[in-house]
């Protein structure tokens, strides 16, 4: 069976490619950054209900659940415009991978309910490890459909089995990207709760500069991991792209280049213990790193039916309805952030 015969005819875009590719990865920045702060909530604030004079009312759980509302939002965005540029691949990768695929939605439910149990303070030490592995379960299915899209090799398992329960198990380049993610959650989780100290009104008392020191502490070290970890994804690509991005090509190479100047940067400045420079550097290389993943997306399949060869019909009426709804959108969003930060300082001080 010829993978290719799987790809269903693309569909005639209104707007050159480049342009959904920009609109996914900037929506996906912000999903990231609220999924990140979720799950390395939990995964950070979990650990620090096993050392003792814990209190479970801790500040650090308040917000989580609205984070994670936003994040669904959020995620819907850059999933809509996977499936107008990549719609081919992602459609049949998902039906390989159909049950696993579909249970996303229900494991989403139970853990978005969870961490209301979790803000509750209702058996924290089981409830908030359970949310969190209820997520990552979610990321690792993530992991493997976008990964297998880029591969139609691998479709051949549909002919031997038609279940829908075949992931992407066999490509190395799964278990490195998702411990990536995994760890990035955890540094985010340190740095989220070193800004939740750093805008307390008694900023300057001395247990919460220390708090907001051990935030920075554990973001350091787990970038320090992130950095060894994307060296392992790099090392188990393919012969042919690993090279593009070591050195063939040096658009690419300049980007491992300036993610990986600016995640030393941010270990630096989180050592230093100086807060708002680290958020800035982390917000830098969450970018490269984006752009760096698209990248690859794009120079793993450089065939018929995909992002450089897809139809265009130039129709700018529409996009243009579109990007002016997007921008209205995203302001009500930061108006409602703004509002939720704002409750929550009151309440705080």
């Amino acid at each position: 069976m010829d993978p290719i015969a799987l790809v269903p005819t693309p569909d005639t875009l209104p707007a050159p490619a480049f342009v959904f590719e920009i609109l996914g990865a900037a929506t996906l920045f912000l999903h990231l950054i609220a999924m990140n702060v979720v799950i390395g909530g939990l995964l950070v604030g979990g650990w620090k209900l096993f050392r003792p004079r814990t209190s479970t009312k801790s500040p650090f759980w308040k917000g989580l659940p609205h984070t994670l509302a936003l994040a669904i939002n959020l995620g819907v965005a850059p999933l809509l415009f996977l499936q107008v540029t990549w719609g081919t691949h992602f459609f049949t990768s998902s039906v390989i991978m159909a049950v696993p695929w579909l249970l996303v939605v229900p494991t989403l439910i139970l853990a978005y309910y969870g961490l209301y149990g979790v803000q509750a303070g209702w058996a924290q030490k089981v409830s908030a490890p359970v949310v969190a592995l209820l997520l990552l379960c979610i990321a690792f299915v993530l992991v493997n459909n976008m990964t297998l899209m880029l591969e139609p090799g691998r479709w051949i398992v549909y002919e031997r089995a038609r279940d829908g329960l075949s992931l992407n198990l066999s490509m190395p380049l799964v278990w490195p990207r998702f411990l990536h993610f995994v760890v990035a959650c955890v540094a985010v989780g340190g740095l989220f709760q070193a800004v939740q100290e750093g805008w307390r009104r008694w900023r300057h008392n001395t247990v919460v500069r220390e708090r907001r020191a051990r935030g920075l502490r554990i973001f350091a070290w787990a970038t320090k991991v992130q950095i060894l970890v994307g060296i392992v994804q790099i090392v188990v690509l393919p012969p042919g792209l690993r090279s593009q991005f070591l050195g063939k090509d040096l658009l690419l190479t300049g980007l491992v280049g300036l993610g990986a100047l600016l995640a030393l940067g941010a270990i630096v400045t989180g050592q230093r213990k100086l807060l708002w420079p680290t958020v800035g550097l982390y917000l830098g290389t969450m970018a490269v790193m984006i752009g760096l993943r698209q990248a690859l997306r794009v120079a793993f399949q450089r065939v018929p039916g995909h992002l450089v060869n897809l139809p265009v019909e130039t129709d700018l009426g529409p996009l243009l309805v579109f990007l002016l709804c997007f921008a209205l959108g995203l302001a009500g969003v930061a108006w409602m952030v703004r509002l939720v930060l704002r409750a929550g300082r009151e309440e705080a001080a």
